[in-house]
């Protein structure tokens, strides 16, 4: 991707990682955009794939600023959908869901 993109986004980087354990700094970003990630990986809500989500969310969590936004673009199942109403608001984030 860098190779194709870096004459039109000179500026972006394009990084492969874990998103349970991201290598990022704690606060380092305003927004971040899930584009079906957590449809791949929460396939059902087994105990297994749950706690993996909850440390992909914490993650997102840690790495978003105070008042960051995090937009997850997502097919929401109805497993997923509850989980999300679960997790975001337990930790008072405000949730907002457009179908």
């Amino acid at each position: 991707m860098t190779d194709k993109h870096t004459a039109t986004c000179p500026d972006m980087r394009w990084v492969k990682m874990d998103i349970s354990a991201m290598g990022f700094g704690d606060s380092q970003f305003s927004c971040v955009l899930d584009k079906a990630a957590l449809d791949a990986i929460m396939t059902d809500d087994s105990v297994a794939v749950v706690q993996f989500v909850d440390k992909y969310f914490e993650e997102v969590s840690r790495v978003l600023r105070v008042g960051g936004r995090f937009v997850c673009v997502s097919l929401l199942q109805e497993h997923i959908l509850r989980h999300i109403l679960r997790w975001f608001p337990a930790r008072g984030w405000m949730v907002r869901v457009c179908r």
